[in-house]
């Protein structure tokens, strides 16, 4: 996949979308190592507990 594609037609799309990219990330980050998921939940769990 064109990750830099996708993330800037996302943008231009959704311009008020926060992208956070994973480090090492790859195609499918929930089934990836065990560090990879665990940056996964904990940026979701920082954006859903965020009172910003």
């Amino acid at each position: 996949m064109d990750w830099r594609y996708n993330v800037g037609f996302l943008l231009k799309k959704f311009p008020n979308i926060d992208v956070e990219l994973i480090e090492n990330g790859k195609h499918h980050l929930l089934n990836e190592e065990e560090l990879i998921r665990d940056k996964v939940f904990s940026s979701i769990h920082r954006y859903l507990t965020d009172d910003a």
